[in-house]
């Protein structure tokens, strides 16, 4: 209940609780428990920020990024949003990065690999993917999908859900040996690792369609001996990552 929930922060904002301050901003900001009060969220996303919750620097750049309630400032938007990351804000990184990425110029790319890259040396999982989206698109950097591959399996191994689909296609068009054309046997036990991980983790059935045809390639020529062994290292791989709710 939103509403209950926005009425508990806005409790807990009295105390100078930074998290509360930060809630109870959003709240105003979309008017959930209350009439919309922008004068009122920017107030409390300045407090939180100065009681040390970065993060609430960028929520109240959002504002400004978007113009809610506010006359849009991308300029102002992003350099609070600046000064949450510089403080280490992974979720302030992401959004400079994506804002930047969806602009696509030369010079927005560059911002967003800046950022995303930052993002991704604290093992952020949607940094890695989307440092490999733009490898995979050549997005301003060249198209290399082998590096993609490695970005994305970073975030998989995470268990980030829209890494599964990206690593299981692209070890599944891996190179295969020009004499043989098979797999290398590295590549073929990763495609039936990554695929039949990514069968578990979509519910898009396009997806699944496509990636249940990929397994029956690659199970073709597995050796059967492999597949006792693989399934415990996916199972193992799935217990440490549960599915997470649409």
């Amino acid at each position: 209940d939103m509403v209950k929930a926005c009425q508990w922060y806005t409790k807990a904002a009295e105390l100078e609780v930074p998290l509360a301050l930060d809630k109870s901003a959003h709240c105003f900001a979309k008017g959930i428990h209350h009439a919309i009060d922008i004068q009122r969220a920017v107030h409390l996303y300045e407090k939180a920020a100065e009681l040390g919750f970065h993060l609430s620097l960028c929520h109240l750049g959002s504002l400004y990024l978007h113009g809610e309630g506010v006359e849009q400032n991308s300029q102002k938007g992003l350099a609070l949003c600046a000064q949450a990351a510089e403080q280490g804000s992974i979720p302030a990184m992401l959004q400079i990065a994506d804002f930047n990425l969806a602009l696509n110029t030369q010079e927005s790319n560059a911002s967003a690999l800046h950022w995303y890259s930052n993002a991704a040396s604290y093992r952020s999982a949607p940094a890695q993917f989307k440092i490999g989206v733009m490898l995979r698109d050549g997005q301003g950097l060249k198209q290399d999908p082998l590096e993609a591959r490695e970005w994305f399996e970073k975030a998989a191994a995470q268990g980030y859900q829209p890494a599964y689909f990206e690593t299981a296609t692209l070890y599944f068009a891996a190179p295969k040996n020009p004499e043989t054309n098979l797999w290398l046997e590295q590549d073929l036990a990763k495609s039936y690792l990554w695929i039949s991980a990514a069968l578990q983790r979509t519910n898009n059935a396009q997806q699944k369609s496509q990636l249940r045809a990929m397994l029956a390639e690659v199970k073709k020529v597995m050796p059967e001996t492999w597949e006792n062994e693989l399934n415990k290292k996916l199972e193992a791989h799935l217990m440490q990552f549960p599915m997470l709710p649409n």
